[in-house]
């Protein structure tokens, strides 16, 4: 069964990557003023210092429409040493500036701290015969799930603690969550180095222990439970990261072992997956 609105909404939307709840209160006026301000400064960086520029390589793309010269065509290979040599070049200029303007970006970082409350919940949500609420917590940088039996207890069973998952790591992104129809199973997915490639784990909520489920490379596009909670269903993306296979996984087996049950080979179009509201 797919999770119910409050989850689907805060870990579906576009904007899922932003996990600081600082970043979530993030008014749209401040936002386009800090986007205008650091687009302002960067532009003078770059034209007042030896910033890199990518080389044109004639390229050229036949097309009904005419034919054109695409120079930049050569950094679509993204595994060529060049185009390697040239990202790293301007992360290391980017890296420059905002070194510049550390003193800026605190003050800015601390007014917009300023205006956002880091304490905070969610209302609690009955499903199937559990309350569910999220929450944020000062000083933490990503959200507390937790369930109840009653409104005021759903804080008190913690499902997945983000802060905690997010330890080791420099990135954490949280795509899937997905309680079974039983209550006792969750289905989550992470991904840590922000390669938008999730990892699918299946977590016993009776035990908190992880199962030994593991499915790596999966992508957003939804998960589903089957009503006996012995299928999951998920969705991977081709090379263009386009979401195009639905898989069938069958708990407690390999996911060598998982079978394709839904592909889209059209390029116009991408596949999702979720459970309907009868099951």
């Amino acid at each position: 069964m797919q999770c119910h609105p409050p989850f689907e909404r805060t870990h579906r939307d576009s904007d899922q990557h932003t996990a600081h709840p600082l970043c979530r209160g993030l008014g749209q006026s401040i936002r386009a003023h800090l986007g205008r301000y650091l687009q302002e400064g960067f532009s003078l960086h770059c034209m007042t210092s030896a910033t890199p520029r990518a080389p044109r390589r004639d390229s050229l793309r036949t097309r009904v429409t005419g034919d054109v010269n695409d120079p930049y065509s050569w950094l679509l290979q993204k595994e060529d040493p060049d185009t390697v040599a040239y990202l790293q070049a301007e992360n290391a200029s980017a890296d420059e500036f905002f070194a510049s303007q550390s003193d800026t970006v605190e003050s800015i970082f601390q007014e917009i701290k300023s205006r956002v409350k880091e304490d905070d919940s969610s209302y609690p949500v009955l499903h199937r015969g559990w309350w569910y609420s999220s929450r944020t917590e000062t000083g933490k940088s990503y959200a507390i799930h937790s369930r109840g039996k009653t409104a005021d207890t759903a804080s008190d069973n913690v499902l997945l603690d983000e802060n905690t998952e997010a330890a080791n790591s420099d990135y954490f992104s949280l795509s899937a969550f997905d309680i079974s129809h039983s209550g006792q199973l969750l289905a989550w997915s992470s991904d840590i180095d922000g390669s938008e490639m999730y990892t699918l784990r299946i977590r016993d909520l009776t035990t908190g222990a992880e199962l030994p489920d593991e499915i790596p490379n999966t992508t957003w596009g939804g998960t589903a439970w089957s009503q006996n909670d012995e299928w999951l269903f998920y969705v991977t993306a081709d090379e263009a990261m386009r979401p195009d296979k639905v898989w069938r996984h069958r708990v407690g087996t390999p996911s060598s072992e998982d079978v394709v049950v839904l592909e889209e080979p059209d390029e116009r179009f991408f596949v999702g997956v979720g459970a309907s509201r009868s099951g």
